[in-house]
């Protein structure tokens, strides 16, 4: 078949022959003719060049027209076209082409299907694991028992992961987006918000507790805090309020019991006497010293020879076969060497079996080491009377020494009214402690274990500190003692309310009614008021020792200064106190005593004359408060202090009194030797006149001001000696 083209051509090539052909004629003819024939010759080329061209876009636009519908069919998804073109040329090929791309998209769609199927099994699948995984967290933190929160650097809440709304006391949804200090209070929201801080400053975890007020009542939260990010951290908190309580009752408890064991002094034993062994021995804990619990706290399971030596090993022995045999509780002292020290014991051995005993042991060390103190202070008393008497008659010779023969019956009687209450409470003492340890077993085993409380009550009550009531206070509180007694239907009333007021108890009976409804209520208060009468005196003669030890030691202070004429270094203080001491008696006869004292170095002196002029000023200071005070309490004020000068530095020492005053006319002359305004006999009038030598000989200087209501005198005395 021949291309349509191809004729085409041909036509063209035949009109354009004819077309030179009437070229020729027109060169030939006239120009009006040759117009005509131009026109004739051409028209027909135009019509064949149209006829060309129409059929050359019906050969070449036709196919592409179907090629780009083709293509858009395509591209809706219809892979099942195919192109056919009877063409051998470019527009053929081109259509193969298309036909090949059009099978290889089919295949290509094809696999792309069967890929797409296959992803969206898989992920079906791993939706559904991911919805399983997510069930599982969700049933996980609905079982936790945790509130578990996110929040951010302020405090804000982001997240809220727990569902447990008991430990917020709210619904989640309502933390959400709040920050602490919407929903608690500022402090206790700017506490939490610092375990934030501190958290999210250093990276690491932090373990806290807290409490929160939750509808009025304190809750505590244990809460375990994580960084999460720069400015996000996780909360874990957990109630913990059930342990607090619990925690609560236990240290309530443990201070019960540690309350009922410190109270408890003694030593307790059980020990078991089969083949002498100390078995099965309870030691109770006690405030006693670590001392004498040794060898009794290391006795477990030990023997008797094991734990003493031979001869203690059978008084011991003697004395529990003597407890079980007459079934009586035996008491006995024994003493015992614990390391280097000797400790005494008072033991009370009772059976518990027929082949055991319960030993009760209280240290008595101490009350031992008193009576001992006792007989050698009352003869250390007795030679230091012997000394005052010697030192009396020894100042009495010079004027210097004249102040302590004014002291001797100041002295005499602060020394004699300790020894005599110390004589009084020694056989109030001994009369006490005969009764007691006759009295004191035979009581306690008829009371019962509640009435044994009872009266350790009655006699703790009985000790406490309290004033002591006037005889019109005691009279009042007897009839109201007597009153609560028989209403309480008390026998003997009257006599039980003058045995408690005796022995202290004024008030809150209530507790010992039981015990004084006993029909041996007169003989249990007896045997109370005998105990109590004991630990007053033993207080007695303590207060009295040291009272008179206090003298003693001011007496050996006076004395001790070596009368070598060799200055000491001393610190002017100790010798004013040792004068002060020495007039107590004196000084508590009214006499307000004020020592104002700042710190001092010491200085280089003569002390035993130090002590003279001290002596002479306080000695002076008392006789002229004597008669100005008339009823009212006179004041004493010792100042002492430095006083620093460009050339030189002082201790200045203040002597004050609120006396009559010296007056203007004699004050000029109060220093002259042998100047007195005391009665003859009462004073030589040198007294002040050594004083100013005593200072002068110092490099110091002594001066006074004195008006009606109080008098001062100043020594200057140098730091550093020339």
């Amino acid at each position: 078949m021949i291309p349509l083209q191809a004729v085409l051509i041909v036509l063209f090539v035949l009109q354009t022959i004819a077309a030179v052909s009437l070229a020729s004629y027109f060169s030939v003819a006239g120009a009006q003719g040759r117009a005509l024939v131009y026109i004739a010759a051409i028209l027909p080329s135009l019509i064949g060049a149209i006829a060309i061209g129409a059929a050359t876009a019906r050969w070449i636009v036709a196919p592409i027209l179907r090629l780009n519908e083709a293509v858009k069919e395509i591209g809706r998804g219809k892979l099942e076209q195919s192109l056919s073109l009877d063409s051998y040329d470019e527009l053929g090929e081109l259509a193969e082409s298309f036909n090949s791309m059009v099978q290889e998209l089919r295949v290509s769609f094809a696999a792309l299907e069967e890929g797409n199927r296959e992803l969206e099994q898989k992920l079906l699948a791993k939706t559904a694991s991911l919805e399983a995984e997510e069930e599982e967290r969700r049933l996980l933190l609905e079982a936790i028992p945790e509130f578990i929160f996110i929040k951010n650097s302020q405090g804000r809440y982001l997240k809220v992961i727990s569902n447990n709304s008991s430990l917020s006391y709210q619904n989640r949804d309502f933390f959400l987006g709040k920050t602490d200090r919407d929903i608690m209070p500022e402090e206790k929201a700017e506490e939490l918000l610092g375990y934030i801080k501190k958290v999210l400053e250093k990276g690491q975890p932090l373990n806290v507790e807290y409490n929160l007020i939750l509808e009025g009542q304190e809750v505590w939260f244990s809460a375990s805090i994580a960084p999460i990010a720069e400015d996000k951290v996780v909360w874990v908190a957990r109630d913990i309020g059930d342990r607090k309580l619990l925690e609560q009752k236990l240290r309530t408890s443990e201070s019960k019991m540690r309350a009922v064991f410190e109270a408890m002094t003694d030593i307790v034993l059980v020990i078991d006497v089969e083949d002498d062994q100390i078995g099965n021995i309870e030691i109770t804990p006690t405030n006693a010293s670590s001392e004498t619990s040794s060898p009794e706290g290391d006795v477990i399971d030990s023997t008797i020879e094991q734990c003493f030596d031979e001869e203690i090993a059978a008084v011991w022995l003697a004395k529990i076969k003597e407890a079980i045999e007459t079934r009586e509780t035996v008491k006995f002292d024994y003493c015992l060497w614990i390391g280097d020290r000797q400790f005494w014991f008072a033991a009370s051995i009772s059976p518990r079996s027929d082949r055991s005993v319960t030993w009760v042991a209280r240290d008595i060390t101490e009350r031992k080491r008193i009576e001992a103190a006792l007989r050698d202070k009352n003869e250390e008393l007795a030679q230091a009377l012997q000394k005052l008497k010697a030192t009396q008659e020894e100042l009495i010779e010079s004027e210097k020494r004249a102040a302590l023969g004014q002291l001797v019956a100041g002295i005499a009687h602060e020394i004699n009214t300790p020894l005599g209450a110390i004589r009084a409470s020694a056989n109030n003492t001994v009369k006490a402690l005969s009764e007691s340890l006759l009295q004191l077993p035979q009581v306690l085993q008829k009371l019962s274990a509640g009435q044994q409380q009872d009266f350790f009550l009655l006699l703790e009550r009985s000790l406490e500190d309290k004033t002591t009531p006037s005889i019109k206070e005691k009279r009042q509180l007897r009839r109201s003692l007597t009153r609560q007694l028989q209403q309480n239907e008390i026998d003997e009333a009257r006599y039980i309310a003058d045995t408690l007021i005796d022995i202290g108890i004024y008030d809150r009976i209530d507790p010992f009614l039981p015990l004084l409804q006993d029909p041996d209520a007169d003989w249990i208060l007896q045997l109370a008021y005998n105990l109590v009468r004991l630990q007053r005196n033993s207080t007695t003669i303590v207060t009295s020792v040291e009272r008179a030890s206090k003298v003693v030691f001011a007496l050996k202070t006076y004395t001790r200064y070596d009368r070598s004429g060799q200055k000491q270094l001393v610190t002017v203080t100790e010798g004013i106190d040792t004068v002060l001491n020495l007039y107590r008696t004196q000084l508590n006869q009214g006499v307000n005593v004020i020592r104002a004292y700042q710190s001092l170095p010491s200085i280089w002196c003569y002390p035993e004359e130090l002590i003279q002029v001290w002596t002479n000023l306080i000695h002076n200071a008392i006789q002229a408060m004597e008669g100005a005070m008339e009823g009212s309490s006179g004041q004493l004020e010792i100042r002492t202090y430095q006083q620093e000068n460009p050339q030189k530095n002082y201790i200045i020492v203040q002597v004050a009194d609120s006396g009559r005053g010296i007056p203007p006319e004699i004050q000029t002359k109060i220093f002259e030797p042998f100047f007195t305004t005391k009665p003859a006999g009462e004073g030589s009038g040198l007294g002040l006149h050594i004083a100013r030598k005593i200072v002068e000989e110092h490099c110091g200087r002594i001066e006074f001001e004195s008006k009606p209501g109080h008098t001062i005198f100043n020594v200057s005395l140098p730091v550093e000696s020339d």
